[in-house]
This record gives structure tokens, sequence and C-alpha cells, in this order.
């Protein structure tokens, strides 16, 4: 049998906990990824993507690069997408049929990788068995190891799964209206605190002038 194998490459930040995962699924039917799946009581949005270990993992060379920081987590990570995201349902079946996922384009199985540990150009992952309806083996998670240069775009069983990180975003700059609001409580400020040292004056001059009467009476 062949195998296909996808790299699950996961861009996840943690979220939260409690939600169903919602699946990001293309116009033509084809898995990208899913939002907040439960890996160990955390939400992670999670994406499918090509490319090298090397590229899509900061060097792919530490234990640091990578989104799980051991293999407990990682293949805790991996049995999270067996249960939660490769199911068979209205979107899609995408539990026995694997190569409606991105990155599995073979029709009997796909294998879903994420690294966790590296030595010299060797990274060791999990890997997720994704096998289609008519194949005895069942769906599992393994571990794999790789050469970080190996590029899944050349190989249609291979994808990495990442978890998706917030793009940075510069703060918005203040509208007109609020601009405007800021200036009219700021010319209300200062005409208050006019108001306040015209009353002041006036209260010192009559304060003079009654004094001065009653000196001269």
């Amino acid at each position: 049998m062949v195998t296909r194998i996808a790299f699950i490459v996961v861009l996840a930040f943690p979220i939260g906990a409690g939600a169903i995962p919602s699946l990001n699924v293309t116009p033509d039917g084809i898995l990208t990824g899913a939002d907040d799946v439960d890996i160990g009581g955390t939400l992670f949005d999670i994406e499918f993507i090509d490319g090298r270990c090397v590229d899509l993992f900061d060097g792919c060379d530490e234990a640091s690069d990578f989104d799980f920081p051991s293999q407990a987590v990682a293949e805790q990570a991996g049995q999270a997408l067996l249960d939660q995201v490769f199911l068979d349902g209205p979107l899609g079946d995408f539990d026995s049929v694997p190569e409606i996922t991105l990155g599995c384009y073979f029709f009997d199985s796909c294998a879903i990788l994420s690294p966790f540990s590296v030595s010299d150009v060797v990274a060791t992952m999990i890997r997720v068995f994704n096998d289609d309806a008519d194949v005895t083996e069942t769906d599992r998670v393994e571990t794999q190891n790789l050469n970080i240069f190996t590029n899944t775009t050349d190989f249609p069983e291979f994808v990495f799964f990442r978890v998706k990180r917030p793009e940075p975003t510069a703060a918005p700059e203040p509208g007109t209206l609020s601009v405007l609001v800021a200036g009219l409580a700021g010319l209300a400020v200062m005409r208050r605190r006019r108001s306040s040292a015209g009353r002041a004056t006036a209260i010192a001059a009559g304060n003079a002038s009654n004094q001065g009467l009653t000196t001269s009476t």
C-alpha cells in the first residue's frame, strides 16, 4: 500500500477552550485547516501548508522552533486532528476521503506530520495517518524521521500542519469624529477655566470695593 504523508505544520496560538472546531474548506471542497481545535484543553487555529521544515519552522534546527515541546504533546495534537478534524460530515468526508485535504492528493491514505525534535538534518515528528474507508489499517498517530530539506510539494502525500499566529497590526488612527469630539472637549475645558477665572476676578474686585467702603466710613 502506498502511503501518503502530509506534514502537520501547526500555526496555532492558544485562544481558550470549549468550542467545537470550525473547519476551513475551500469552495471546491478542500480542507485547508481548522479553528478552535482542542489540544490538551487549549484551543488552536491550525492550517495545512506545503514546504520544507527548514523554511517553515525557523530553520528546523532546534526544539524551540517547533509548535509542540515534546513527543507527548505532539502526539496529543495528532490525536486531536483525528478526533476533531478528520471526520466525515456535511462539509466533506475528510476521514474516508484523505485526498480532499490540502497537500494530500493520493486516494489511499495521508500521513500528516509535525516535528518535535531534530538531530543534525533529520527531524523527528509525529505522523498522523488518515486512511480511507477501504484501507484495513486504522487511523493512528506514530513517529516519522524526515530530512529537514525535504519539500512536501514534491510528494503528493506530504503536508505540514502549523499553528496559525496572528499578524501584527498597527494601532488604528483616530477617526475624524474622535478628533472633533476631543477638540470640542478641550475647548469646553478652556471656556470653563476662563469663566472661573473671570468670576474669581469679579469676586476679588467686589471684596476690594467692600473693604474700601468700610475703611472710608
